[in-house]
């Protein structure tokens, strides 16, 4: 995907944020609203070290005035796995967070909440700057323009093209009926069904 690779020469914050749109289908709402204390935990299994983000609040803008809610279904609430590569990015920017709080002492304006993507001095950042940004950073990189939003679908569709099923993607989207997830995808599904034709006229031939 050129994406990731143009991903590599942005900061820490954008490299991280997309890292997390793409591969655990967040929206934007609930990424704005990760906090490092309470939502992100590691820990170990067979040596390994696994990651996991408890996806509980979302970030919305009520008359300019930021307000963390609660996820709208149980479904909707959920433990999403961290890929393996995303782990180490994750921690850096974690360390970029507490590092920035420290250093701005009592200019910090977080108050309780350390979110893992605030602005400059720890407040909720505004809803619309990561659309406006992947906006600019598309462009500038003569990237195909695509919203926000559609990152999480790119998730979706990769699992699906590894042939993960659609109760997998259910889950790590956090659709309440897996009909939701069906529906959307129904395109796509198609496409592959058609594919899968092909392979079996592919092996006729050869026989």
């Amino acid at each position: 995907m050129a994406m990731f690779t143009k991903l590599k020469d942005e900061s820490l914050k954008w490299q991280t944020m997309i890292d997390l749109a793409v591969t655990t289908g967040m929206r934007r709402g609930k990424l704005l609203a990760i906090d490092i204390n309470k939502h992100i935990h590691f820990k170990k299994i067979n040596s390994l070290e696994v990651g996991y983000i408890d996806v509980k609040q979302s970030l919305a803008y009520v008359n300019g005035k930021p307000i963390f809610k609660d996820v709208k279904t149980k479904k909707s609430e959920r433990t999403i796995t961290l890929t393996n590569e995303t782990i180490p990015l994750l921690k850096e920017q974690i360390n970029e967070v507490k590092k920035t709080k420290e250093q701005l002492g009592d200019d910090w304006e977080g108050n309780d909440r350390l979110l893992l993507f605030p602005q400059w001095n720890g407040k909720p950042m505004y809803f619309t700057s990561p659309t406006t940004w992947l906006r600019r950073f598309l462009k500038k990189n003569d990237l195909k323009h695509i919203p926000f939003h559609y990152l999480r679908h790119s998730m979706a569709t990769y699992m699906l093209s590894k042939g993960r099923s659609l109760k997998e993607i259910q889950e790590r989207l956090g659709h309440a009926d897996i009909r939701t997830t069906a529906n959307i995808y129904t395109h796509y599904l198609k496409e592959l069904d058609f594919e899968s034709a092909q392979t079996f006229s592919e092996l006729k031939n050869k026989t």
